[in-house]
């Protein structure tokens, strides 16, 4: 996709469905996804889409998602796909580009609404507009297994958009269902704006792009295989959120770094190294003031 085109669709709607450059990225991590399930936990499992028929209670599916996403962790599978896709991303985004270190893998098996969080836009929980969330598929998702979106919702502030808190069963702050990425208190927008969500259907090799104010989510997988995606924040290393975030500094991995930002940092460093450095002052009249 042109980049005129991805900058319209983005500006129009809050979001956009890419076809991945390098599809195969995908494929592999989908492939060894499925082998560790095979090695690990069910021998004769064939698909990632037929994981819901292999586990037997809620218990089980905790402890299977939980070591599926410390495998997708452990392997830097997100900064792999990101960095594939590094001249598109680079492009719409920025060459200054961050990858988020630990993103989330989500499971969500057929007709089981306690593996969603709801319709809801992650600037709820204090994300930020400048952060984008790549949700990348690992298994085909038609109108009933897709996630919904609110087209256009990108630019409605908070306090106009209505939600309420909703304690989610069996997960407490630091619980293993927590630490997996479900909220121990979901903030889900009112029925009557989930209702104007619709599913973006998306098959593996294609990704959804949205910004983080955009209303999206999942309330209840209604087609008939496990949805596996991972959903990859990506972000302008100088976006201004950066300084303010109160999250560890690990949240982002700087993934590239244009020559500018590259050279300007080194001034920095020995700046601050040098004693004898002296102290800078904007000459207002010069710097046009």
């Amino acid at each position: 996709m042109k980049l005129s085109e991805m900058n319209e669709l983005y500006s129009k709607n809050g979001w956009m469905v890419l076809d991945l450059a390098h599809p195969e990225t995908v494929f592999e991590v989908r492939d060894a996804m499925v082998s560790f399930l095979q090695e690990s936990f069910f021998p004769t499992l064939e698909q990632l889409e037929d994981l819901h028929e292999h586990i037997s209670d809620a218990e089980e599916y905790v402890k299977i998602h939980l070591a599926l996403n410390g495998f997708f962790r452990e392997q830097q599978f997100a900064k792999k796909i990101i960095s594939s896709e590094l001249d598109t991303f680079q492009k719409f985004i920025g060459p200054d580009l961050s990858v988020q270190t630990n993103p989330y893998l989500r499971v969500a098996r057929p007709g089981v609404a306690g593996d969603n969080i709801g319709i809801h836009r992650d600037t709820f929980y204090g994300a930020s507009p400048y952060e984008l969330s790549v949700v990348v598929a690992y298994t085909d998702l038609n109108e009933d297994s897709a996630l919904r979106v609110l087209s256009g919702s990108q630019g409605t502030p908070d306090d106009e958009i209505r939600f309420s808190e909703v304690s989610i069963d069996g997960v407490e702050r630091g619980s293993p269902r927590h630490l997996a990425g479900i909220p121990y208190v979901a903030r889900v927008v009112s029925p009557e704006v989930a209702n104007e969500a619709v599913p973006i259907p998306i098959t593996v090799g294609q990704v959804l792009v949205f910004g983080l104010a955009t209303v999206h989510g999942q309330e209840i997988n209604q087609g008939a295989g496990t949805r596996v995606t991972s959903d990859i924040r990506v972000v302008n290393g100088l976006a201004p959120f950066a300084n303010k975030r109160t999250v560890a500094d690990s949240y982002y991995t700087p993934l590239s770094i244009s020559p500018v930002s590259e050279q300007a940092g080194f001034f920095s460093r020995t700046s601050q190294d040098n004693p004898n450095t002296p102290v800078m002052s904007v000459d207002k009249g010069f710097a046009g003031y």
